[in-house]
């Protein structure tokens, strides 16, 4: 007997984040000085899968995204929505051009003594990672209230996106949020 499952978008937004999430593994085998910031890019995919796919709006992505994130962790992380937007400034980098520009003069200035090009912020790098790794598991958590818990207040959005985007600006919603995720980010293990 075959059982029909009918997905909703959030459900397949969802599905491809955690896709994205889970190509993040490949950067913790190893990182190159040319193309580190390859990672920032891939983590601001998955973030743009999580926060801002679906919306109806294409302009300020960055910013509504970080208003996102923020109302959901910034909790937990209190310069979140600061290390959004350096994780976006390095994304913009790479994908147009600028991080191999300054390969190249780095490399020119350094040619008598053989220095490696730049120093690339692997430490950057790993402390994002970690934020994603609590922000994932916190909207998946509210995600998952919403859906089976029936007779909850959160069941009045239409997905998790919509109800942080009211949490931007009405901050007893984002205590609510707050108060039902804090338990669970409180029991993972610190990176």
């Amino acid at each position: 007997m075959r059982v029909s499952i009918k997905w909703s978008e959030e459900d397949w937004r969802l599905f491809m984040a955690s896709n994205f999430y889970e190509w993040l593994e490949k950067y913790e085998r190893g990182k190159t000085i040319f193309t580190w910031q390859r990672e920032s890019a891939d983590m601001a995919t998955f973030l743009e899968t999580l926060f801002t796919a679906g919306d109806s709006q294409n302009e300020e992505i960055t910013y509504r995204l970080r208003k996102r994130i923020g109302a959901l962790i910034q909790w937990k992380f209190s310069d979140v929505e600061k290390d959004i937007q350096k994780l976006y400034k390095d994304r913009s980098d790479f994908i147009h051009g600028s991080h191999y520009k300054k390969i190249i003069k780095e490399m020119r200035k350094n040619a008598d003594d053989k220095g490696m090009p730049l120093h690339p912020d692997f430490e950057k790098l790993y402390k994002t990672k970690e934020q994603i790794r609590v922000i994932f598991i916190a909207y998946l958590y509210l995600h998952k209230i919403m859906n089976f818990k029936s007779g909850e207040f959160f069941n009045s959005y239409k997905n998790v996106q919509q109800m942080l985007e009211e949490a931007i600006l009405n901050t007893q919603l984002r205590a609510k949020i707050t108060d039902v995720i804090k338990p669970i980010i409180d029991l993972l293990p610190q990176a």
